[in-house]
């Protein structure tokens, strides 16, 4: 439903195995994996 990458990348991080994915596609989301 948020494919704006506001909750949507985040349920991904959750996954844990698409983690690595994300953070190709997405390395300015690095951060969130690090609270």
């Amino acid at each position: 439903m948020a494919e704006d990458g506001t909750l949507g990348p985040r349920r991904i991080i959750l996954e844990g195995e698409d983690a690595d994915l994300l953070l190709e596609s997405l390395p300015t989301y690095s951060p969130v994996l690090e609270p």
